[in-house]
């Protein structure tokens, strides 16, 4: 197990609260949850910086972090989200199908 990997999470998840934080804000400008909403949105984009620049640790460490949390974070979600909605079996197919995928397989669909 990749050593980090709770680490990567934390920000992950971090991320993911960043957005939804400001979700509320966008949605509730003018009320408490959104006045506070873009406070707790600056506090993560922080952290989010401060781990990015800080020079105590690694080049890798904070290379891999920005390649985790670039482009749609809420992706993640959203497939999470449809694979609750399949069938045991179709659970299973789309397992076998993304190990494939990342042992480097070139691999063909054919939707029913």
């Amino acid at each position: 197990m990749d050593k980090n990997n709770s680490l990567r999470k934390a920000f992950y998840h971090l991320k993911m609260a960043g957005e939804y934080f400001e979700d509320v804000s966008r949605e509730n400008p003018n009320t408490l949850a959104g006045k506070l909403s873009k406070i707790y949105t600056r506090r993560v984009k922080w952290m989010e910086n401060d781990f990015k620049a800080n020079p105590q640790l690694p080049r890798f460490a904070t290379e891999d972090f920005k390649k985790d949390i670039s482009g749609d974070i809420l992706f993640h979600e959203s497939i999470s989200q449809k694979c609750l909605q399949l069938s045991e079996s179709q659970k299973e197919s789309l397992e076998s199908l993304i190990d494939e995928l990342l042992k480097g397989e070139t691999i063909n669909v054919i939707v029913k």
